[in-house]
């Protein structure tokens, strides 16, 4: 009798399992909580009884959540520490392009969390930064509009999988359109950067205390930055970076640097970089470089680029950079005057260059006026 009833325990308890699994219990549902400016944070939060805070709805959200908010402006700071996982993640998403006026520091704040998207949010006002992500991992800001002051439009720091993609990001006293510092595996991918009086995107690696920060395996593709650079920088700018991709961006109409990959005298590498299938045009008389490499910044390539410039080398390798450099299958484009490289210091023509690196023979020089200068495959399209 005693086995017979445990069996009778065992299969039901099984059977409770099942319905359980069947019914998808096991856990807590995942809720979704809105916010409208006409809300009020007593409220429950639901879509028919709004909070009226972000701040507010923040407090009730867990993994898998999901917060909504309606358009309208929010004059508030936003600090986000939340940790959703890859099957219950945490989206943020603004519907009608909510507008939120910062009162200072930074607009947006995520510190602390894991996987969370924040989308369709427009930020101004801040001090610092539009949206600033620190200590986080697996983070995804998308289709933001970060309008800013004199800092930066999105900044991370000691971070990992961080993602900004499909921003229009403006600014003409901004310091930098985007900056990833000590963060691995950074994205930006398909962000419309422009009138930044300095950088466009910067991925800078500096050491720590405890370990060293570099920027391993950043991605910055089809991005289109524009009209940058007043104040100096470069359109996409490289420090302590190493393993990572520039590729399929056009930058286009800036007044300082292109394209430029440096060590960094802080960081302890900056090597194993790609630049690939991006397009570089200046207007007349304008530009520094096209595409730089220094300090250190060995083992690079730079393939499959349409580059336009007359005003400074379209290519420049100093000689710490010059081991391992591998250039192919590039279009250079220069009007009226005539091209000029630089390798290990010393300025060349075409033919010199080409002789003295033994690299871009594959490659052709063509002189048109800067506005022919074609797009390459697979870029985002101009203006």
């Amino acid at each position: 009798m005693i086995k017979h009833c445990k069996a009778v325990s065992r299969a039901a308890i099984t059977a409770a399992a099942l319905i359980v699994l069947l019914s998808g219990g096991g856990g807590a549902r995942a809720a979704e909580y809105f916010v409208s400016p006409g809300g009020s944070d007593s409220a429950p939060g639901t879509a028919e009884a709004p909070k009226k805070t972000i701040t507010a709805a923040l407090e009730a959200l867990s993994a898998g959540d999901t917060l909504t908010i309606a358009s309208g402006t929010y004059h508030e700071s936003i600090s986000i520490s939340i940790r959703g996982t890859s099957g219950e993640p945490v989206v943020i998403r603004g519907v009608g392009m909510p507008h939120i006026v910062a009162p200072g520091g930074d607009g947006i704040t995520i510190a602390g969390s894991s996987w969370v998207t924040v989308e369709g949010l427009a930020v101004t006002g801040a001090e610092r930064a539009a949206v600033a992500v620190t200590g986080s991992d697996n983070i995804i800001v998308r289709g933001m509009a970060l309008v800013q002051g004199p800092e930066r439009g999105f900044y991370s720091s000691k971070s990992r999988h961080i993602t900004v993609e499909r921003c229009e990001i403006s600014g003409p006293e901004m310091k930098e359109g985007v900056h990833f510092s000590g963060v691995n595996y950074a994205s930006a991918f398909e962000n419309h950067i422009h009138s930044v009086a300095g950088t466009g995107i910067r991925a800078g690696g500096k050491p720590a205390a405890s370990r060293d920060e570099l920027v391993t395996g950043a991605h910055i593709a089809r991005n289109r930055i524009l009209h940058c650079g007043a104040a100096g920088g470069a359109a996409v700018m490289l420090e302590g970076a190493e393993r990572s991709r520039i590729e399929s961006n056009v930058i286009d109409g800036n007044l300082a640097g292109g394209i430029i990959s440096r060590k960094n005298a802080e960081a302890s590498g900056g090597a194993h970089n790609t630049i690939s299938a991006n397009m570089v045009r200046f207007e007349a008389g304008k530009g520094l470089y096209g595409v730089s490499l220094l300090d250190g910044s060995r083992q690079a390539a730079i393939e499959q680029n349409i580059i336009g410039i007359d005003a400074g080398p379209a290519v420049k390798v100093d000689a710490a950079s010059a081991g391992g450099f591998r250039a192919a299958r590039n279009f250079y484009v220069t009007s009226p005057a005539d091209l000029v490289f630089s390798w290990r210091g010393r300025e060349l023509d075409f033919d010199g260059w080409r002789e003295a690196t033994g690299q871009d023979a594959s490659s052709h020089v063509m002189m048109v006026p800067a506005e022919q200068v074609p797009v390459p495959p697979g870029t985002v399209p101009q203006e």
